[in-house]
């Protein structure tokens, strides 16, 4: 079993939240008026007629805070590079920014999207129940573990990024969202990286991280990551290239 972590997700988190979470931070908003703001925004959507203090409400505010108003220090670079993509972004183009900001303030995100994304490579359909039992073999067997894998199942099937087949309880990929901006990139890059706790990976294994399944990644990916100022690539050998956080 790893390490415990922040599960985060246990609740529904639609695209369109942290989008307007997003939005609010860059237009110039407190951060005590974004979460004003957002559950405002948040009334008609969840925990309608309950002013329980940890309600859905609040509980998916925190998230949506954790991720693009506060996050934790080591991300604060990302945070704001990942708002001035986003502000440059069209709806529809915003879902690699929203993924890699999400797994770097939950990396749960990530390691149920590693999940997913390793058995669509070796089986191409999935179901919920495989991919809570292999999250459980990874971090425990808790009901609490099993929900939370539930949710963010969900979440990618709201995200777009799985999708049902014509057997019933059956998932597959959805079409893979192509990437061909360096900046982008870079930038995920470095979110997948942070997710994993590493300081430094080979270039093989960041880039066929599994948790990015559902996007293509243009080449040549080593001078594609050289555009983003905190990584740096390392030629270890003729065969093998690093990649790690210039911080580092």
């Amino acid at each position: 079993m790893t390490a415990k972590v922040q599960m985060g997700f246990k609740n529904r988190v639609r695209l369109e939240w942290l989008d307007q979470t997003a939005e609010l931070v860059l237009a110039g908003k407190s951060p005590a008026e974004v979460r004003q703001l957002l559950d405002s925004f948040l009334a008609d959507k969840l925990s309608v007629g309950g002013q329980a203090e940890a309600g859905n409400r609040s509980i998916v505010i925190g998230i949506c805070y954790k991720i693009w108003v506060k996050p934790p220090q080591p991300l604060l670079s990302l945070n704001k590079d990942g708002l001035k993509l986003i502000n440059r972004l069209s709806l529809s183009e915003r879902l690699p920014i929203h993924w890699g900001m999400s797994m770097a303030a939950y990396p749960f995100v990530g390691q149920v999207g590693a999940i997913v994304g390793k058995l669509l490579q070796l089986q191409g359909t999935i179901t919920t129940a495989q991919i809570i039992r292999r999250v459980q073999e990874q971090l425990g067997t808790s009901e609490a573990i099993s929900r939370a894998t539930r949710r963010m199942v969900s979440n990618f099937v709201d995200w777009g990024v799985l999708q049902d087949t014509e057997k019933a309880g059956e998932l597959e990929a959805a079409s893979k969202v192509e990437i061909t901006d360096p900046q982008i990139i870079g930038w995920l890059l470095e979110a997948a990286l942070l997710a994993s706790g590493a300081q430094v990976q080979t270039l093989s294994t960041l880039t066929n991280n599994p948790s990015l399944f559902p996007f293509k990644l243009a080449e040549p990916i080593a001078q594609v990551i050289e555009t983003n100022p905190r990584l740096e690539v390392l030629y270890h050998s003729l065969n093998q290239s690093l990649v790690t956080l210039r911080s580092a």
